[in-house]
C-alpha cells in the first residue's frame, strides 16, 4: 500500500499489508536462527523450532535465572558443596543412568576448577560459567540460589515457559549430556534476548579475558579474538557450546550503529563452522538497505472530526508526508492509527489537533508517529457564541429582553382567551 487518498470520517485502526522477505543465504549448520534483539523479528529461520541438546549455551538460562533472582546478591559469598561439585566418568554416568541425578558432573567436563568447601564470591561463579563453561560453577551458584540444584532447574524451567519456550526442557544447569536435557534454537534466541536486558550479563558476554584472585578466565569466542582467523569486529560475543551428541553450538550477538542481532547456531559439524555460519547471516542483515515506503502522502490525505457546538467540522492535514522505514527481511504487518487530541473550541488554523501512528501489528511496537494540523479555523457555531456573550456583557442585556417577550406573549395568550370565550 502507498498512501491513502481524501478525507477519513472514522479511522481507528486501518490494517497494511507488508510482507518480510526472509535473508536468502545459505549456511552448513542445521538448525539456525537471527533475530532482532530488540524486536524480536526473525530474519532467518532454519529449522529452529526442532528439538537439539543445547550443550553448555545451557548456562545463558542458568545465569539468566540468577541474575533475574540474585541480581542484587551478586556480591555475597557462596560456600562450594560436597554434592554440587561430585564427578563421575561418563561411562559411570551411562552406566548408572537415572541412578544419579543428571547435574553430576563429568571428569572430562570444562570446570572452573572449584574445591569443595571453598567460598567464592556469586558474581565471579557467573563469569565462571559464562567464560571458562565451568560446570563446577553453575551446580555452586544453582545450589547456593535454590537449596539444591534440582529446584533450581525446575525453577529454570518454569521462567523459560513463561517468556514463551515452548520447546525446552532442561535438566541440569550446566548443558552436560542427558537425553531429556533439550531446546530448540527459536527458544534459545528468546532467553538470550531477555538475558541482554541485564547490564552485567552484557558486560560478562564480550570480556575477553577476567582475572580474579589467582584465576584468569579467557574468552573462548572466536569471533571475539583479534588474533582469529574468524574475528568479527561488530560481535559482542554470548556463549559456546560443545558436547559430542550436541556437536557444535553458538549463540553470537552482533551490533552495527542501527541493529543489534542474535545469532543461534546448534549442531554445526564443526567448531569452525559455527563461526564461518554466524559471520555469513551477519553479514547478510548489515547489508540490507534500508528502504522506506510512503504510507500517507501530505498533499492528499486528511481527516474529520465533527465536534458538538462548532460551526464546522475539523479537518486535520499531515505536517509531514508519512514513511515507513524497514529491512526488506524485518517489513512488518502494520496498524495505522488516529489519536485525537481532547479538543476545545476555538480551534486555531495550523494547530496540533491529532497524531497518525503507524504500529507494529505482532507486538503493538511504535514504528512511526506525524503531527496532525487544523486545516483551518473552527470556532463556535454564532448561537452558542451569542449565549457565551463577549466578556459577559451579552447575557445581561438579553435577559431583560427575554423576559419582556415572555411577558407580551404571556398577555397576548390571555388576551386571545378572552376574545374566544365572549358570546357572538
Amino acid at each position: 500500500m502507498g498512501h491513502l487518498r481524501g478525507i477519513f470520517f472514522f479511522f481507528l485502526g486501518l490494517q497494511i499489508f507488508v510482507f518480510a522477505k526472509s535473508l536468502e543465504v545459505q549456511i552448513e549448520t542445521p538448525h539456525a536462527i537471527l533475530i532482532n534483539a530488540k524486536t524480536g523479528h526473525v530474519l532467518f529461520d532454519k529449522k529452529s523450532r526442532e528439538s537439539i541438546y543445547p550443550a553448555s549455551t545451557t548456562k545463558i538460562a542458568s545465569v539468566l535465572y540468577l541474575l533475574k533472582n540474585a541480581g542484587d546478591r551478586l556480591d555475597e559469598v557462596v560456600v562450594c558443596s560436597d554434592d554440587a561439585l561430585r564427578i563421575v566418568s561418563e561411562e559411570v554416568k551411562i552406566a548408572k543412568g537415572d541412578l544419579l541425578p543428571p547435574y553430576i558432573l563429568e571428569l572430562d567436563g570444562t570446570s572452573m576448577k572449584l574445591k569443595r568447601n571453598e567460598k567464592v564470591v556469586l558474581k565471579d561463579l557467573l563469569y565462571g560459567m559464562l567464560l571458562a563453561s565451568g560446570n563446577d560453577a553453575s551446580n555452586v551458584a544453582a545450589e547456593y540460589l535454590s537449596g539444591d540444584v534440582q529446584t533450581f532447574v525446575r525453577n529454570m524451567n518454569q521462567m523459560s515457559e513463561s517468556l514463551g519456550c515452548k520447546n525446552t526442557h532442561f535438566t541440569n544447569p550446566h548443558g552436560l549430556f542427558h537425553p531429556d536435557h533439550k531446546t530448540c534454537a527459536y527458544d534459545m534466541a528468546i532467553l538470550t534476548r531477555e538475558a541482554l536486558n541485564y547490564p552485567l550479563f552484557r558486560e560478562m558476554v564480550k570480556t575477553t579475558v577476567y582475572k580474579r584472585d589467582k584465576r584468569v578466565f579467557t574468552q573462548n569466542n572466536a569471533l571475539l579474538k583479534p588474533d582469529s582467523k574468524y574475528y568479527y569486529p561488530l560481535a559482542f560475543g554470548i556463549k559456546t557450546g560443545y558436547v559430542r551428541k550436541a556437536k557444535y553450538n553458538l549463540v553470537a550477538g552482533a551490533s552495527n550503529s542501527e541493529r543489534e542481532l542474535i545469532a543461534v547456531l546448534h549442531k554445526s559439524p564443526t567448531s569452525t563452522q559455527r563461526y564461518i555460519d554466524a559471520i555469513v547471516l551477519f553479514e547478510a542483515a548489515f547489508c540490507e538497505p534500508l528502504n522506506q515506503r510512503l504510507m500517507f502522502s501530505k498533499e492528499e490525505t486528511s481527516f474529520e472530526k465533527v465536534i458538538p457546538k462548532a460551526n464546522k467540522s475539523v479537518i486535520a492535514i499531515i505536517k509531514e508526508d508519512l514513511y515507513l522505514k524497514y529491512y526488506p527481511s524485518e517489513e512488518e504487518e502494520v496498524i495505522a492509527k488516529l489519536d485525537w487530541q481532547e479538543l476545545q473550541l476555538p480551534i486555531e488554523k495550523g494547530s496540533l489537533v491529532a497524531k497518525l501512528s503507524l504500529l507494529a501489528k505482532r507486538d503493538g511496537r511504535l514504528l512511526a508517529v506525524e503531527e496532525l494540523l487544523a486545516k483551518d479555523l473552527v470556532s463556535k457555531k454564532l448561537i452558542y457564541r451569542m449565549l457565551d456573550g463577549t466578556k459577559g456583557y451579552f447575557l445581561p442585556l438579553i435577559l431583560p429582553l427575554l423576559l419582556i417577550g415572555l411577558g407580551v406573549g404571556f398577555v397576548l395568550l390571555v388576551k386571545g382567551r378572552d376574545e374566544e370565550s365572549r358570546p357572538t
